[in-house]
């Protein structure tokens, strides 16, 4: 099998996404990568460790999500990827926000308006040493 361009690759992301599965990458130590895991959370063994156990098995992404909320229009489609609880719904503002120490850094291709952006984990300070 051929390994998958960024662009394949990406593709197959947002594929993956559309259809409600969770990104998952499994490794030996690390940088070597076991598989990557796109499963339904429903099934996702590492979702039912990591929050029905309390079983720390996943790790945060090297990257932490952030919203603009000038591009945000509340449509809270990045809601129903977050299995962390780590994004909230304001009524009265009608946006959506984000607490940075419950990011994984799975969700923010799901915003239609592009108000997600990614920043290095180790840029802020709220989550710098934060990896489980």
């Amino acid at each position: 099998m051929a390994p998958l361009t960024k662009e394949q690759a990406s593709a197959a992301f947002r594929d993956h996404e559309e259809h409600e599965l969770y990104h998952t990458v499994w490794t030996f130590r690390a940088p070597y990568i076991r598989g990557v895991c796109n499963c339904d959370r429903t099934d996702c063994l590492g979702l039912k460790m990591q929050l029905g156990a309390r079983i720390p098995i996943l790790f945060r992404a090297e990257y932490v999500a952030a919203v603009d909320p000038d591009l945000c229009t509340g449509c809270r489609e990045c809601l129903r990827l977050c299995p962390f609880g780590a994004l909230s719904y304001s009524p009265t503002r009608s946006k959506v926000s984000i607490d940075d120490k419950l990011c994984f850094g799975i969700c923010c291709s799901a915003c239609p308006q592009g108000a997600w952006s990614l920043f290095e984990r180790s840029a802020v300070p709220a989550t710098r040493n934060l990896w489980v």
